[in-house]
């Protein structure tokens, strides 16, 4: 086992028997949906322990949507014919990981997996990471990220962009996961692979062509000696073990919404590069922390779907609606010498359902397929109830590892059950 799978697995551990909390400071909770600090209490993810789950609605609605044509990529997938890209976008609920790799763990019994997929330099940026890769370099760099403008170095699609500042440097890549293909995700000229090694520093046999890198044998950790002319801006890495079976990649940016992405020039295209079968789209939770119109969010949605559309045709495309949570309100009392004071209490964000209504709606009006968590949860009064379960954290927003464990198996089961043509116990 690698040190970074060794260092993991004990933080998982230790993450099982440990909360973490942060309270934002603002009435907008801007600072908590930007910095989010997880909740990692684990307890029972059986379904019978959370009895308000309405799991009848644990379904995707098509909304006239024909995917019979992604049901046999998928079915072709799973005998091992070819590779199911599916791309999964959202916001801090995504940023983790949590959730899409109980989705990877779950869909990898009926699909073997072909390797991790895309990694992004979130920590290199400030910014928190998934627990499963490290990326390092040994150059002087500038990192741009999706929510805070203006960016200092272009932006990639993924919503994090690393510019080294240095000609030549290196690029250390560790992931649980083994990896044969390396594939560079970047803005602007590339920079050129002059060796490979190992931890112990020996060379790696390797080969380049315009599809990626390849290696003779599968690994989980490399040196990547590059030499540019401090232009490139490095988004993210693919790694890949196989050309078939299924890859999951998940993209999420802290405090995103449909037009945050939308901000990305070339985003559509750049997106390409994956190459999906398959875009989710789980966005809507920061949306009902702001002030937008109902025409403005359409227009945003609009907007986002039509670059995706334009540049991945043959890629179908699954909105996600947001369920309840909570937001900090301040009031004011007297207290008992009758003098006025402030405190800041935690009320339930009712415009969470205007939000799901409005993407639900979407979906429906324009043929688009749509998997309504905001019902499944158990839709008004479903906050109170997912954090007395322990699945809400305590900041109200966003889930503990358990709650995203269980919306990710959950999604998983939804995905398998409207793809597959063998139906699933």
């Amino acid at each position: 086992m690698s040190r970074l799978c060794l260092a993991t697995s004990l933080l998982l551990l230790l993450c099982l028997f440990s909360c973490v909390h942060v309270c934002a400071q603002d009435d907008s909770q801007l600072e908590l949906r930007l910095n989010p600090a997880i909740d990692t209490c684990s307890t029972d993810t059986a379904f019978s322990s959370y009895p308000f789950l309405k799991t009848e609605y644990n379904r995707i609605s098509l909304n006239g949507a024909d995917w019979s044509e992604f049901m046999e990529r998928f079915d072709a997938a799973a005998r091992g014919e070819r590779l199911f890209s599916i791309v999964y976008l959202g916001d801090s609920h995504v940023q983790a990981d949590f959730n899409v790799a109980e989705m990877r763990r779950y869909m990898s019994d009926y699909i073997p997996l072909a390797g991790r997929g895309l990694i992004i330099p979130f920590k290199l940026a400030a910014t928190n990471q998934p627990l499963d890769y490290t990326l390092r370099t040994t150059a002087p760099y500038v990192t741009s990220k999706l929510m805070k403008q203006p960016w200092p170095a272009a932006m990639p699609f993924t919503g994090i962009g690393l510019q080294p500042e240095a000609a030549t440097f290196s690029l250390d890549i560790s992931c649980c996961t083994p990896f044969s293909r390396l594939r560079i995700l970047h803005k602007n000229n590339a920079s050129a692979v002059t060796g490979i090694y190992d931890e112990e520093g020996g060379a790696i046999n390797f080969r380049t062509d315009s599809t990626g890198i390849f290696l003779d044998n599968k690994t989980t950790s490399v040196r990547l000696a590059l030499d540019g002319d401090k232009k490139a801006v490095i988004g993210g890495v693919e790694l890949m073990a196989d050309s078939v079976g299924l890859v999951i990649h998940s993209i999420g940016n802290n405090g995103a919404t449909y037009s945050s992405y939308g901000l990305i020039e070339g985003f559509g295209s750049q997106l390409a590069a994956l190459v999906p079968d398959m875009i989710v789209i789980d966005l809507g939770t920061n949306e009902a922390f702001g002030s937008k119109s109902q025409k403005n969010i359409e227009n945003d949605i609009d907007n986002l779907l039509f670059t995706l559309r334009r540049h991945n045709p043959d890629a179908g495309i699954m909105l996600v609606s947001p369920p309840e949570c909570f937001k900090k309100s301040t009031r004011r009392y007297k207290d008992k010498k009758g003098r006025w004071r402030r405190k800041s209490i935690k009320v339930v964000n009712i415009k969470v359902h205007a939000i799901a209504g409005i993407i639900t709606e979407y979906a429906e009006k324009h043929g688009i397929a749509c998997y309504n968590r905001n019902i499944l949860a158990g839709g008004e009064g479903a906050a109170k109830k997912m954090q007395e379960a322990s699945l809400l954290g305590r900041d109200g927003v966003h889930y503990t590892l358990n709650g995203y464990v269980l919306w990710g198996r959950l999604t998983a089961m939804a995905l398998i059950e409207t793809l597959s043509a063998k139906k699933y116990d």
